[in-house]
């Protein structure tokens, strides 16, 4: 996406390069430049193709769909307001093309202007926006930099002072999620808190492949957490004391500013049951070690089954030849992997609950 930042300001010692200030002139100015830039690209791949010794099939398909776009430029029409079928817009994808970016105007003011909510040209302006169909935003740069110079106490004063609840670089931030579709959710461990992009619509289980492809093959369920239940209760143990905790499906919508445990992505039903009788003579011995394992045996899984073997089928990459810190270079291999196979090794066994292997970190 592009963000550009419109002059709205008077600064006497800062001259414009135009000599004076006009919103409008300057957007229209950059936009041009945009358009002879990815114009530029155009014609010098245009002219590569055809100078080549041999056109191939998929440069013919090229060649039209630049044809396309370099037509629309040389009428000023941006690349991202053509109508493409996705296979077009395919042949595009690694080009980069300016033209084809979302665009977000940002207009800097100076404090007069800001509480005024006035600047020279803004009529016009105003009247381009909803003719192109592009989202805008207001700030002041100058207050934008005494607020980030500000201790933590007193921002919120000056903001309010001012008549704001965010601050511009939280109101950039939100604007370009809004107008991009985008939304973020949480996952956190014990010593970190990661948030995630998607876009807005999107399914629990692709969400889950957003942290790792592996969680979105085997994903069953996920607990799932409202961030401001959160905020105001300040612990897990509190919100699953209120029953503001939930279990959702793969076919959850992931809503902004979800919390989702990582951990229960994989869902306790992918987790596949044998009984001991059906296990091998290898993967009892395996089970036997498991079970005098001293150092996190009371979160094995094995142990919580009761003679039963926790196993998982693609849901995890199992790290066969890794180093085990409980039992060295031979740590016991259960299945192999393969179609329809099992494969684990002692450490697999115990990632989702105890977390001091190296495997899993």
């Amino acid at each position: 996406m592009l963000v550009h930042v419109v002059r709205a300001y008077e600064n006497k010692e800062v001259l414009h390069v135009d000599g004076g200030i006009d919103p409008l002139r300057d957007i229209e100015t950059i936009n041009m430049e945009l358009l002879f830039a990815d114009m530029e690209i155009i014609e010098k791949r245009i002219e590569r193709i055809k100078s080549g010794k041999k056109v191939k099939k998929e440069n013919l398909a090229e060649l039209e769909v630049l044809g396309k776009c370099l037509e629309a430029l040389e009428g000023e029409i941006p690349i991202g307001r053509l109508d493409l079928p996705e296979a077009e817009r395919f042949v595009l994808k690694n080009y980069g093309f300016l033209t084809e970016k979302p665009l977000l105007l940002l207009i800097n003011t100076d404090e007069r202007q800001f509480r005024g909510k006035t600047y020279p040209g803004k009529k016009e302006l105003l009247e381009y926006i909803a003719e192109q169909g592009l989202p805008v935003l207001e700030i002041c740069g100058k207050l934008e930099m005494e607020i980030s110079q500000l201790p933590d106490e007193d921002k919120d004063m000056f903001m309010e002072d001012l008549g704001l609840t965010h601050s511009g670089i939280d109101r950039l931030a939100r604007a370009v999620y809004e107008y991009l579709g985008l939304i973020s959710f949480f996952t956190v461990g014990r010593d970190e808190v990661k948030a995630w992009t998607i876009q807005k619509g999107t399914q629990a289980s692709r969400a889950a492949g957003k942290v790792h492809s592996d969680m979105e093959r085997g994903f069953i369920r996920a607990e799932v957490v409202k961030y401001h239940n959160m905020e105001a209760l300040g612990n897990m143990a509190k919100v699953k004391e209120k029953g503001l905790f939930r279990l959702e499906g793969k076919d959850y919508i992931v809503e902004d500013g979800d919390i989702i445990n990582r951990g229960s992505c994989m869902g306790e039903a992918a987790y596949l049951k044998m009984s001991f009788a059906e296990l091998g003579e290898k993967t009892k011995q395996a089970v036997a070690m498991l079970a005098d394992c001293t150092v996190c045996a009371q979160e094995c899984r094995v142990n919580r089954l009761k003679g039963e073997l926790g196993v998982c089928r693609g849901g995890r990459r199992a790290a066969v030849s890794s180093y085990c810190p409980h039992f060295g270079e031979e740590a016991p291999l259960v299945g192999t992997r393969g179609s329809g196979t099992i494969f684990f090794t002692h450490c697999n066994l115990h990632c989702r609950f105890c977390q001091n292997c190296e495997i899993s970190q």
